[in-house]
């Protein structure tokens, strides 16, 4: 398996799985703070409730006592006064991070100092209990004298509490804000996450069929090379004995006491025609290794490639051939040794069997090589097999290589080569190969 692909199976899920916890974590460290922010707020509100509460009590308290002189409603005026100076010093330590609330709120406690005092002189203004008589008109007057800025304190602790409400709403709208944010993220990695797994499966899926592809690859091209050392020390085999035996009977003619001159004579013609066959013989298996180094060769692909002419190629093959080429130039990039060998092995197998003339055929579109014959055709179960290493249809004196150093040539210029036969009828070979440009 590819490394690479296997770290990035790996990294995909693992990449999502970090990124989800990194979202979850701000989300939450976002949640903790906008929730204090909104706690706070709530408490500002209540304070502001509470003090204008308190204004209010000590109001009533104020006016509740000049009209009776009863000392209880004087005592829950000083007791809503001393609430009142607490909870007005608790709310300016609530909103000193707020530098335009806390400026709003020391305005706003100039006015409550203003309407206590108010309150005290109103209250220091009433003489003793026994002695008081106030008409009508001179207790309206007394009840009216910080009505003003009462009101005035009273709307400035609305303005106040309205400022607050709309920051709550703010930090509850960006709190919801954030969170949708956060849920959509959570959302979104969860569908990268389920498609990188399905993606991970899919990787694992098209690796798995790669390494079985590669193990059949592997166990095919094991059988080859098997077949191929089997067939290959078979042919070697063979020639070997014959060249070991003619050279022994050679020699033993050649070396055997005759004292008749005509049975010497007649020795030597012997052991000549050995010597012969050994040459023969030695010639062949030449030819067999020329053929296998080709056929490696082709397989390494080592090859020397240059722009050619593949028309001046065909047109430049000197057998019996009916030719239906372009008249103009046709460049591709080969080897050239290499292509026209293989071209020869087709052709000549294809003149060999043929009863009355080959074609050779060139055609642009798609750039193919076409070789037919009307010979005795190929029977269809050897069709399969026709271009391994040594295999031959019946007996015939070649090694069965051609076919399979033709293969290969043309597979290792990025071509492919294909049969049809009939038999009875003849054979087609073609052979397609990329064009140059």
């Amino acid at each position: 398996m590819d490394r690479r692909v296997g770290w990035l199976i790996l990294a995909i899920p693992i990449t999502c799985f970090g990124a989800a916890l990194l979202t979850f974590a701000n989300f939450q460290r976002w949640y903790r703070a906008d929730q204090r922010w909104v706690a706070h707020t709530l408490e500002v509100m209540l304070a502001t409730e509470m003090l204008n509460r308190q204004l209010l009590e000590a109001e009533v308290n104020a006016q509740s006592y000049g009209l009776t002189l009863e000392q209880p409603y004087l005592d829950a005026y000083q007791a809503a006064i001393q609430e009142l100076t607490v909870t007005q010093g608790q709310l300016l330590e609530q909103v000193r991070d707020n530098p335009t609330q806390y400026e709003r709120l020391q305005r706003l406690g100039d006015l409550l100092v203003q309407s206590v005092a108010l309150l005290d002189r109103q209250l220091l203004s009433l003489g003793p209990a026994d002695a008081y008589e106030m008409t009508a008109e001179e207790l309206f007057v007394w009840l009216s004298q910080a009505t003003d800025t009462l009101t005035l304190t009273r709307n400035q602790l609305q303005e106040f509490a309205a400022l607050e409400a709309d920051y709550l709403r703010e930090r509850q709208a960006r709190l919801q804000a954030r969170y949708r944010r956060s849920e959509n993220s959570l959302y979104l990695l969860a569908l990268i996450g389920l498609g990188a797994v399905g993606g991970a499966m899919v990787l694992f899926g098209r690796q798995e069929q790669e390494l079985r592809s590669r193990s059949r690859q592997l166990e095919l091209a094991n059988e080859q090379l098997w077949r191929f050392a089997a067939n290959a020390s078979h042919e070697l085999r063979a020639p070997l004995a014959a060249v070991l035996s003619n050279t022994q009977v050679g020699l033993m003619l050649l070396h055997s006491p005759v004292a008749d001159p005509e049975e010497a004579a007649a020795n030597r013609q012997q052991s000549l025609a050995c010597f012969e066959t050994v040459v023969a013989t030695a010639k062949r298996m030449s030819g067999l290794v020329h053929d296998l180094l080709q056929l490696a060769r082709a397989q390494g692909g080592s090859l020397n490639l240059i722009p050619t002419d593949l028309t001046a190629l065909l047109q430049s093959w000197q057998g019996r051939v009916k030719r239906f080429l372009p008249e103009e130039p046709v460049w591709i990039q080969a080897d050239v040794g290499l292509l026209r060998q293989a071209l020869d092995n087709i052709l000549r197998n294809a003149e060999r069997y043929c009863r009355s003339e080959v074609t050779l055929t060139l055609t642009l579109h798609p750039l193919m090589i076409t070789i037919a014959d009307d010979g005795c055709g190929i029977p269809a179960e050897h069709l399969p097999y026709i271009f391994e290493p040594f295999y031959r249809v019946g007996s015939g004196d070649g090694f069965g290589l051609g076919l399979a150093i033709a293969k290969q040539v043309v597979e290792a210029h990025g071509g492919r080569i294909s049969v049809s036969s009939s038999l009875h009828q003849g054979t087609v070979f073609r052979v397609i190969l990329p064009r140059l440009g």
